[in-house]
């Protein structure tokens, strides 16, 4: 191999490991996940905003009583309700939240190309049923642009959306639960690589889904058994539609975020 060949060969080489590295860090489902870096833009939108996040929107929950506290500092006391799900029965929409719950029925797609990472960038799909059904798309990209043959995988579940409540910290939010059923993981070629040295247990083939239900994929997808339920935000601004800042797990009740991602999704025709 000649010098020139030598050095193409070891560039490739720190492209594809800087790529792997990147994706491995990555946690998208039931983990902190970078892809509300905080450079991303915050909304555009006229809304009061607390903490970097929006707080007030024009699409959630009827919320209880809303007083403004000094320096601005929204505070919201909920619609008094039981809680939901805590004893295993079925999860259900809360009827203060029927205007989201109609509202968010349809195909939503990422506004804009979003940072995941230094060196990625993706785009969301949600679709949401008249029966609660949900299924959450991620496609990630290697460098800006959200480029199509730039594609390494996508990342998609399924399972039940259920808005179950006002947000007790963001004023015109609600309260989601995803609970999921299947999480599965599709490589491109350009994104193989990355993949198998995330989850070395899985045969990985292009274009070919593999199911991470049961056992997920390390730090980049949870299995549901470890996290089978999401406890996540939703509000509707301006015809864009927000859920929650995703820096850190979302597994428990405990850790639901307490303010609205900066990327929002667009409702398609």
């Amino acid at each position: 191999m000649n010098r020139l060949a030598t050095l193409r060969a070891s560039r490739k080489g720190k492209v594809s490991l800087g790529l792997g590295a990147a994706v491995v860090s990555l946690a998208i489902f039931g983990g902190a996940a970078a892809a509300n870096a905080a450079s991303a833009p915050a909304p555009q939108q006229a809304a009061r905003a607390t903490g970097g996040g929006v707080t007030l929107g024009e699409v959630g929950c009827a919320p209880g009583t809303i007083t403004i506290k000094p320096f601005n500092r929204v505070e919201v006391k909920p619609v008094p309700q039981k809680p939901v799900g805590a004893g295993g029965e079925k999860t259900v929409d809360n009827p203060n939240c029927k205007d989201i719950a109609h509202a968010i029925i349809g195909t939503w797609r990422s506004k804009d190309c979003e940072t995941a990472s230094q060196d990625l960038t993706r785009r969301r799909t949600y679709v949401f049923g008249r029966h609660d059904v949900a299924a959450i798309t991620y496609d990630l990209y290697g460098g800006a642009g959200c480029e199509e043959n730039a594609k390494l995988f996508t990342i998609t579940t399924h399972g039940i959306a259920a808005f179950v409540g006002p947000s007790a910290t963001v004023a015109g939010a609600s309260n989601v639960r995803f609970t999921f059923k299947s999480r599965a993981a599709t490589p491109t070629t350009a994104g193989l690589g990355a993949l198998q040295n995330a989850c070395p247990q899985y045969h990985w083939a292009p274009g070919v889904s593999v199911d991470l239900s049961k056992d997920g994929c390390g730090a980049l997808v949870q299995s549901n058994t470890e996290c089978p339920v999401e406890y996540d935000l939703a509000a509707i601004v301006s015809g864009i539609a927000y859920f929650g800042d995703r820096s850190h797990p979302l597994c428990t009740e405990a850790t639901r975020p307490t303010k609205l991602a900066s990327w929002g999704v667009v409702k398609k025709p």
